[in-house]
């Protein structure tokens, strides 16, 4: 009986990330994202492009500018003030992440109801990631994500993302995934900080 309530629970999560596998190539998203770490928030807004065979580019623009780029799984760093990248580690699920192909790195673990809303939850197959937990919420009805919780237990911090604007299949050329752009108050900052002496 456990297991048939447990099948009855994963069926939503089996349509959704199907869907994802047969219909979803690449996304365009807009987020607000808010970290929280002890007992404080710091909240960031940016956009990411996403594709699948190893491609993202996360870029934060407000309060200041920070971008990683990734290909063929491949993670690098902008520098906005040497005007280079900087390849830092190598991540085979960061691109497939916001593809909800993460099943690989965690596994399905419950289900909640919240109203209009269903909370899917997942745990780390693998102890040596630094992210123990995600919360992935959705609509009864669709499938593009409300916001996505990622947690670390160890780390005590938590990050919550937003999505303001999320569209399925936008037309992204390999040239995407090497494109800067920052906006214009952010220029003459390293990495989202000011270079002026006092800043912080």
């Amino acid at each position: 009986m456990g297991f048939l309530i447990f099948f009855i629970i994963l069926l939503p999560w089996k349509e959704i990330k199907n869907y994802y596998d047969k219909n979803v190539n690449s996304l365009y998203a807009e987020f607000k994202e808010i970290l929280f770490s002890d007992n404080e928030s710091t909240e960031y807004e940016g956009r990411l492009w996403a594709k699948r065979k190893g491609f993202l580019k996360f870029l934060i623009e407000k309060p200041d500018s920070q971008l990683l780029f990734v290909r063929n799984d491949k993670v690098y760093l902008y520098d906005f003030e040497e005007k280079k990248e900087t390849e830092i580690f190598y991540s085979p699920y960061l691109p497939e992440f916001f593809l909800l192909n993460f099943e690989n790195f965690y596994e399905f673990s419950a289900r909640k109801n919240k109203k209009d809303t269903l909370i899917f939850s997942f745990k780390r197959k693998d102890t040596t990631l630094i992210y123990d937990k995600i919360n992935l919420y959705m609509p009864s009805e669709g499938f593009k994500p409300y916001k996505i919780e990622i947690i670390s237990s160890s780390l005590a911090i938590k990050y919550l993302i937003i999505f303001k604007k999320f569209i399925f299949n936008p037309l992204l050329k390999e040239e995407i995934f090497k494109k800067v752009q920052v906006l214009e108050k952010n220029k003459g900052k390293k990495n989202g900080r000011s270079n002026q002496k006092g800043s912080g």
